[in-house]
């Protein structure tokens, strides 16, 4: 079944709400997060707002300066572009280290040592991704990061 996109529209406040909606109705509470670029910057957005339990953040994304941001813009749109147009041979490309290298040189450290079926699956569903576009658009050109919401800090903050 194919992924069906949120209604409203795509931010990282939205899909935030969407995992803190999907929290309280699994019965989550104080839930540690974790997360990685852009669910990172999410993860952080919930300890923000007071969500859940310990967070970790590796390579949050928003925290950029204008040469980074537009640097990050570029080189993402031309990434999925060629995933986009290399769709039929991606099997056959994932199965080198140094096409994987190449396909996926903006979304991980060391995509020669991720093995083929991770590296499949994993540009097949930015290829699903009924908002890719949207969510890309939003972290370009949305708000950037906020801090710490006024108030009482917590022990280890």
């Amino acid at each position: 079944m194919p992924a069906q996109p949120l209604a409203g529209a795509v931010s990282i406040a939205t899909l935030t709400d969407t995992v803190s909606e999907f929290i309280d109705e699994q019965g989550l509470g104080a839930v540690d997060t974790v997360g990685s670029s852009m669910g990172a910057r999410m993860v952080l957005e919930l300890a923000r707002r007071g969500r859940g339990g310990n967070t970790v953040a590796l390579d949050p994304s928003g925290f950029w300066n204008n040469a980074e941001l537009r640097f990050f813009s570029v080189s993402l749109r031309v990434s999925i572009a060629l995933i986009r147009a290399l769709r039929p041979a991606l099997g056959a490309l994932t199965a080198n280290p140094v096409t994987r290298t190449a396909l996926l040189a903006q979304f991980s450290a060391r995509p020669w040592a991720l093995s083929q079926d991770v590296v499949l699956r994993e540009l097949r569903s930015y290829l699903a991704a009924p908002s890719f576009d949207a969510a890309l658009h939003s972290l370009v050109h949305g708000p950037g990061s906020k801090g710490h919401l006024p108030g009482p800090r917590q022990a280890g903050s």
